[in-house]
């Protein structure tokens, strides 16, 4: 792990009654009588309570404002909207007009995407369990397959050769990064050589070829330099793989962007804990730009930098309303 900077120590009076029951900050939610121009009381009147509600201009600004900042930085960047994070059909379509791509780590997911209009070719497939038949169809409508595992990999070839064709894939990759911890629950190891034996698989195949190179290095990731980290280490594989004339399409860097959200263990208010969005695309688009610069010295383009934010573009668009029921003196 790197060192992080040092900070001079400092410290700040702290009302009792601001902490809670667990010795945490007590969240201190702004009065809202309205939502997107519609008074609560006159959703809570029609739909009832508790209710879930979406701000569709917080989700369009938000969505906006996370594209502006990479595109600005590097024009070749798309966005996958997390369909984990929320699947509601309104909510994705919205994102979908925003230009947003779909990315699915099922059957449901996909056939969701499709359904509400993604055409294969925009679907980024993750997942550690794709049975064939949604392998079959998602690979006859064009979308990106990343690859989890070695037996994902050997299904996939198979399919291949059962199409006589060969198929375009992803290979998903866990590493360090030296700055948060390594999720190694999905995708190929670098550091203990299984990233390079399913590339060498990839590569000597009949039915497979490389498409591109993911990760996802873990979720409401605070430190902007484990980006830049991880980004690296991908620009150095994808040179490595490419130096025989292979020529990858695209780098995906995954999600876990944070959120200005109190859900995690974090002893800061979020609004100071959570670096602006601007820091991230900062960090990963100039990692990018320097380690994709081997291109251009071979009078090639850059790949195009896929990510796949969810909490970061849809957590502060969404509100609980409730409604007290009675009162308890403590």
């Amino acid at each position: 792990m790197h060192k992080m900077t040092w900070e001079t120590p400092r410290i700040a009076p702290v009302e009792l009654q601001s902490l809670n029951s667990f010795g945490r900050r007590r969240s201190r939610a702004d009065s809202q009588s309205e939502i997107d121009g519609v008074p609560l009381a006159t959703l809570v009147e029609r739909y009832g309570s508790p209710l879930y509600v979406t701000s569709e201009q917080r989700l369009r600004a938000n969505i906006r404002r996370i594209r502006q900042a990479f595109t600005a930085r590097y024009a070749q960047v798309i966005h996958g909207w997390s369909y984990k994070t929320n699947y509601n059909g309104a909510v994705c379509s919205i994102l979908h007009q925003e230009g947003s791509w779909a990315e699915v780590v099922s059957r449901f997911e996909y056939e969701k995407a499709r359904a509400l209009g993604v055409p294969g070719e925009h679907i980024v497939f993750n997942g550690p369990n794709k049975q064939r038949p949604i392998l079959e169809r998602a690979i006859a409508e064009g979308a990106l397959i990343h690859v989890d595992h070695a037996d994902e990999l050997a299904l996939i070839e198979s399919i291949g050769e059962e199409r006589r064709e060969c198929v375009p894939v992803t290979l998903r990759l866990n590493f360090e990064t030296g700055y948060s911890e390594p999720w190694s629950r999905f995708g190929f190891n670098l550091e203990s050589g299984a990233a390079r034996a399913a590339i060498s698989k990839v590569k000597t195949s009949a039915h497979l070829r490389m498409n591109g190179l993911h990760c996802h290095i873990g979720t409401f990731i605070l430190d902007p330099r484990a980006y830049a980290a991880a980004v690296t280490t991908l620009c150095t594989l994808a040179e490595e793989i490419e130096a025989d004339g292979t020529r990858l399409s695209y780098l995906d860097i995954g999600g876990g962007l944070p959120s200005c959200n109190a859900l995690q263990g974090i002893y800061l208010p979020p609004e100071q804990a959570t670096p602006d969005i601007e820091e991230y695309a900062e960090a990963i688009c100039s990692a990018f730009l320097a380690g994709t610069a081997y291109r251009l010295e071979r009078g090639d383009q850059r790949p195009t930098l896929i990510f796949e934010s969810g909490r970061a573009v849809i957590d502060d668009a969404q509100s609980l309303i409730t409604s007290v029921v009675g009162r308890k003196e403590t």
